[in-house]
């Protein structure tokens, strides 16, 4: 087990104490305080910015304007009943247009807002000591 920090532009730092092959790290700063929010490390840069935009919902507590649960594959009539009850009770939904559309929209725009109050960062952390890099076909298949 290696420790690899990551430093950030605004001074904060994030060691990774586990033992994958991690490339890069991730940060989700309020733009407002530049405090962080949440951070994490990833196998690369891809995975870092994808993990990031993912955890931007959780990491803003906003208890005006929230995201709405929505289970994949159908709905049973009770779910859809719970589902449309908070949907009523939280949102502008007038009960007549389709509402799974209807919070899908809701959802994305909610996600939008929260996305607009941070910045996200990633940094590369460059090959670790003991990495053997990338592994190409003749690597894999002694070709």
């Amino acid at each position: 087990m290696t420790k690899i920090v990551a430093t950030f532009s605004n001074g904060f730092t994030d060691t990774y104490k586990g033992d994958r092959n991690v490339r890069a790290a991730w940060a989700i700063i309020e733009k407002a305080t530049g405090k962080v929010l949440n951070s994490g490390h990833s196998l690369d840069r891809v995975k870092a910015q994808k993990t990031a935009e993912n955890n931007v919902r959780y990491a803003i507590r906003d208890n005006d304007r929230f995201t709405i649960y929505m289970p994949r594959g159908n709905w049973t009539p009770a779910c859809h009943k719970s589902i449309a009850e908070t949907a009523r009770k939280y949102t502008a939904w007038d009960g007549k247009t389709n509402l799974k559309r209807f919070l899908q929209a809701h959802n994305a725009s909610v996600n939008a807002a929260k996305r607009a109050l941070v910045t996200i960062e990633v940094v590369d952390l460059g090959p670790q000591a003991g990495d053997p890099g990338p592994k190409g076909l003749q690597d894999m298949f002694k070709i």
